[in-house]
């Protein structure tokens, strides 16, 4: 089973994002800085730790985009729209729980966190592989996988696969402290990837603050997706996603 059972409860997930507001970032990337500094000033190359580190998360993505399927669906009937999400994303979330038990740090966190991390954070994570458009006036939707605007850069996106798992501000997380460290790791690793990429600090630093700002959107697609799941999307739940809403 994936939930630990005392966990009964039945409500929809709480919904939470990693940036409360733009201050919240900005505070974050001047912890990150202080808290882990490279030795040397590494201009032009990942440093032995950091590059292990990076290569590790990209050997582990892989199941998400091997097992993924690269298309676009339109559903004019809402039930039948929702039977295609919700299974998708449920696929989508054996696969993060596949990729996380091939994260190190991931490792390192007690299985009661483990749980919060995934049963809490399946859905953005997921949003991040997923764009999701509602043409209300037509009673469209419109599910767009791997859209180009997040796929542009797969190592970006991996690194904010990696950052939005390790959400200290997760419901029912037993070390905050140790999850809020890892989260710090992998902001400071995609720092280090955008630095070698614009060649600057100020420039990775200032793309930075806007990735993590750019998060916020996640709380809107979330509540969303978790309120249609929880209300319509149940009778197409597989286990997996039974007992993540408690049903």
């Amino acid at each position: 089973m994936f939930c630990s059972g005392n966990e009964k409860d039945k409500a929809i997930p709480k919904r939470d994002s990693i940036d409360e507001n733009q201050q919240t970032m900005i505070n974050i990337v001047a912890n990150v800085m202080s808290i882990i500094r490279p030795i040397t000033d590494y201009n032009n190359t990942l440093n032995e730790k950091e590059g292990l580190r990076l290569c590790e998360l990209l050997n582990a993505s892989n199941v998400l985009r091997d097992k993924c399927i690269n298309k676009l669906i339109e559903e004019q009937r809402h039930a039948e729209a929702l039977k295609v999400i919700v299974n998708n994303w449920e696929q989508i979330t054996h696969n993060i729980i596949e990729m996380s038990k091939q994260l190190t740090l991931f490792t390192e966190v007690c299985n009661e966190d483990q749980i919060a991390l995934i049963k809490y954070g399946c859905i953005e994570m997921s949003c991040i592989r997923h764009v999701m458009a509602y043409d209300t006036p037509n009673s469209l939707m419109t599910i767009t996988m791997f859209y180009p605007q997040w796929n542009c850069d797969p190592v970006i996106m991996d690194l904010m696969i990696a950052i939005t798992l390790f959400n200290p501000n997760r419901p029912n997380l037993i070390y905050r402290d140790v999850v809020k460290l890892q989260q710090h790791i992998y902001i400071y690793l995609l720092q280090r990837y955008l630095q070698l990429e614009y060649h600057s600090m100020d420039e990775a630093k200032s793309r930075l603050i806007k990735l993590l700002k750019s998060l916020h959107v996640l709380r809107t697609l979330n509540e969303m997706i978790a309120k249609d799941f929880y209300e319509y999307g149940n009778i197409f739940m597989g286990p997996l996603y039974k007992e993540i809403y408690g049903l």
